[in-house]
């Protein structure tokens, strides 16, 4: 069985303090974010979307379509992290915007500090029941990786250049009696802004 894995990333920047006139787009779009100053601190609420479907590895028709809905927290106390009102549900197809999903209670408080590959363990996931385990392994690795490429990559990135990280070539990631990640391309684009809870937000196309 083959599956298919696609990850929708809005990555705001909440901790911007830029100063431009009122309608001063291309201010915005030609600022080197290497000179961006942070501004607040705290936590940080994102927003997380994922859907996947199971094809049949010859036929390549598709079994079944899920999405998943979740809330993900960082900056707590300690540097930890956590997930809350996971929800899962089976969908029609990919183009599905509205479904109501099933609530997944031991993901609520799921709290964690990643030290270096602690993720990569089953003992990692010992709260989260063993037949949701799989999805807390996604949630939580492309967390990682998420937030690692805001940290290490942005204030590479230009306006509609794209940027290809060469630390992220031929890079594998192993865990432990399941998969192993492995990643031969990824690309990211800073395409424009846009404005969410008061906020202007950089807007970052990601493939791999």
């Amino acid at each position: 069985m083959k599956t298919s894995h696609y990850l929708s990333i809005v990555l705001m920047l909440t901790t911007i303090c830029l100063s431009a006139q009122p309608g001063s787009i291309d201010r915005y779009l030609n600022i080197r974010p290497s000179d961006i100053k942070s501004g607040k601190s705290g936590t940080q609420e994102y927003q997380v979307r994922l859907k996947w479907q199971n094809l049949d590895a010859i036929r390549g028709a598709s079994f079944n379509c899920n999405a998943l809905k979740a809330r993900y927290i960082s900056g707590m106390k300690g540097d930890s992290v956590c997930w809350k009102d996971v929800s899962l549900a089976s969908i029609s197809d990919f183009q599905q915007q509205e479904y109501i999903g099933i609530h997944l209670p031991s993901f609520d408080g799921f709290s964690y500090k990643i030290d270096e590959t602690n993720f990569l363990s089953n003992e990692f996931y010992a709260a989260i029941q063993p037949e949701y385990r799989d999805i807390a392994k996604w949630l939580v690795s492309d967390a990682v990786q998420m937030q690692g490429l805001a940290w290490y990559v942005f204030d590479s990135l230009e306006y509609n250049k794209a940027f290809t990280p060469e630390f992220l070539k031929n890079y594998d990631i192993k865990f432990k009696d399941w998969v192993t990640f492995t990643s031969r391309y990824q690309k990211l684009i800073r395409t424009g802004i846009s404005k969410m809870n008061n906020e202007v937000c950089a807007v970052i196309k990601f493939e791999s």
